[in-house]
């Protein structure tokens, strides 16, 4: 059955004139005509009845027409579904990442995303590096944010590379200069990610070509933890800013007692964002994608 069939059926019952269901829908009365034909032709009676100048449904057209529009209703939802989907605001987005970047950087990103996108899901999750990898790898996930790991060709990958800041308590007296160095932390407890992170071998080499002892005393396994022992007077860390975005949102709320400075000499953490190859990316996952990007380069 023909859905223009339908379409000029309803739109004759609607205006009881093939003249003004013409109009309505920009066609020629001929083929208006035409078309309630073949559709009378292919059920088997007649819709409408000529009285005067216009057209009366048949007991028949009056049974159906509640179906028939509803079917077109649902017809048109379909059409902007298939539209939207297209332009990616509809759909599903699986997102993993460090617990850094999950708490710190995808927030406010996503909750952006989700206004200008609302009809699509969001699903994000807090992992490790490797299960972030392993996610993207078998396609369940759509985007992953690790730390640098091993290529793979089992999910692509694009590095970014991120200036740390040095985040101390306010109490300490290198909180009020303007670029904070190794010793001027002379004898402040350090707080890592630990000696597998590339932040600790860039931090002792820093102490070592300064000449300063480098007091690595308290090993965390995120930098949320790091920031959260600075505010309590725990030592000092040196923090990438996705996660640091965290807490410059509380802090002007809060009024927190951790204050964020440039090191020099500059230490530099690196992430890749993974993205599915297994299978193709859905257009709402590609939107999310290129925002995560954009965000990061700016």
């Amino acid at each position: 059955m023909n859905i223009k069939h339908l379409q000029v059926f309803s739109a004759v019952y609607e205006t009881g004139s093939v003249t003004r269901a013409a109009e309505t829908m920009h066609l020629s009365q001929p083929a208006i005509s035409k078309s309630l034909a073949a559709l009378e032709a292919e059920i088997g009676y007649s819709l409408f009845r000529r009285e005067g100048t216009g057209l009366q449904p048949t007991p028949e057209a009056n049974l159906l027409i509640e179906d028939i529009s509803e079917f077109l209703h649902g017809f048109e939802q379909l059409t902007a579904s298939f539209k939207r989907a297209g332009r990616g605001d509809r759909g599903l987005v699986r997102i993993a990442a460090t617990p850094g970047p999950s708490l710190g950087f995808l927030p406010g990103l996503v909750a952006e995303f989700m206004r200008q996108n609302p009809r699509t899901n969001v699903s994000l999750k807090i992992r490790n590096s490797a299960s972030i990898r392993e996610l993207v790898a078998t396609g369940n996930a759509d985007i992953g944010i690790a730390d640098t790991g091993l290529q793979s060709p089992r999910y692509d990958s694009q590095p970014h590379r991120m200036v740390c800041l040095c985040a101390v308590h306010r109490s300490h007296p290198a909180a009020a200069l303007d670029v904070i160095q190794p010793e001027d932390l002379a004898g402040t407890n350090w707080i890592t990610l630990g000696q597998e992170h590339e932040t600790f071998h860039q931090l002792a080499s820093a102490h070592q070509q300064a000449g300063v002892q480098f007091n690595s005393t308290l090993t965390v396994d995120s930098s949320i933890q790091a920031l959260l022992m600075v505010e309590l007077g725990a030592g000092a860390a040196v923090l990438d800013p996705l996660s640091i975005r965290l807490f410059t949102t509380r802090n002007k709320r809060d009024n927190r007692d951790v204050v964020l400075k440039p090191f020099q000499p500059t230490i530099y953490e690196s992430i890749d964002v993974h993205s599915v190859n297994a299978r193709p990316m859905s257009a709402a996952a590609r939107s999310m994608l290129l925002y995560i990007l954009k965000a990061l380069d700016a």
